[in-house]
């Protein structure tokens, strides 16, 4: 979210790996970055850096899980630097007692449908309690306004969040409190039913971190998937898969689903899911010795088991 951003400033990104248990940055590889960025020889791999000088962090949480910002802070502070948080997918979660989006020294969240507290359009909020910061936000939010509104003091942008949107997110956020709490159940039925499965990584939650309940699982290409849906089905748990469909996964699923009772009525709810892409499930047989078939699933179409 941020990066279109910066490429238009006259900053240059130095990207630093992550954490592969959280993928977040990593506090550490980012301390030996800077420490490379200042011309440190500590065996840090940089692109072509020549001439440029360490300002800021922008550390983007991802997965609803915020990063550890103590280490990072620590890191900014021991080499003069501001720290932006990129909340867009951790607001609702906590660190060590403080809430996302109160972690740096100024918090950039979005409200896109597909983020914790979506709007049903483009939407977004800095946080800051930095004076200094909130009177240019405002003033560049609106075309660059000085203190008077036809006064433009500098280049600004039309950021303005329309009342429609607003109103949208102030009924959503009544009931946000409640939604952080299934989810974070859901997320725990994952991590249960799919945590002794060889084969595969749960998310692992660092102490004194409350992530906003985003359940990302990875897996080795030796894990047999057909038991891992299985586990799933006869727990009645369903899973949304971000993947690459493909038709021996069509195929996979079809076989899956055939050894398993498919009622007329899931079949419905997928032809729902399905009805925007060119894939159509079908039921084939009786309701209680069926199959489901996929058919013509397209390599960008999201399957939802």
């Amino acid at each position: 979210m941020l990066l279109p951003r910066l490429l238009r400033s006259p900053g240059n990104p130095c990207f630093v790996d992550i954490d592969p248990v959280t993928f977040n940055i990593d506090p550490e590889k980012l301390d030996k970055t800077i420490e490379a960025l200042k011309g440190a020889d500590n065996g840090c791999p940089l692109p072509n850096v020549e001439g440029l000088t360490p300002k800021g962090i922008i550390s983007v949480d991802i997965f609803g899980l915020p990063a550890d910002y103590e280490a990072i802070k620590a890191v900014a502070d021991k080499h003069g630097l501001f720290l932006i948080e990129d909340a867009a997918q951790s607001f609702g979660g906590e660190y060590k007692g403080k809430r996302a989006c109160s972690l740096g020294d100024i918090t950039c969240t979005s409200f896109f449908p597909a983020k914790p507290l979506g709007c049903y359009g483009d939407g977004g909020m800095c946080f800051t309690d930095d004076d200094y910061l909130i009177e240019r936000l405002r003033s560049h939010r609106v075309h660059g306004m000085g203190p008077d509104r036809y006064d433009n003091v500098r280049l600004g942008i039309t950021g303005r969040l329309d009342s429609l949107q607003a109103a949208i997110l102030l009924a959503k956020f009544e009931i946000f409190p409640e939604e952080v709490d299934l989810r974070d159940k859901v997320a725990t039925t994952y991590a249960e039913l799919l945590g002794d499965v060889d084969g595969l990584t749960v998310p692992s939650v660092p102490e004194d971190t409350a992530p906003y309940g985003l359940s990302i699982v990875r897996w080795r290409k030796t894990v047999n998937i057909a038991n891992v849906f299985r586990r799933l089905w006869e727990k009645r748990t369903f899973l949304l898969l971000f993947t690459t469909p493909s038709p021996c996964i069509c195929r996979l699923l079809s076989r899956i689903l055939a050894t398993t009772w498919v009622t007329a009525r899931l079949v419905k709810m997928l032809q729902a899911v399905f009805s925007r892409s060119q894939c159509t499930p079908t039921l084939k047989g009786n309701s209680r010795n069926s199959s489901l078939i996929l058919s013509g699933m397209p390599s960008r179409c999201l399957k939802h088991f």
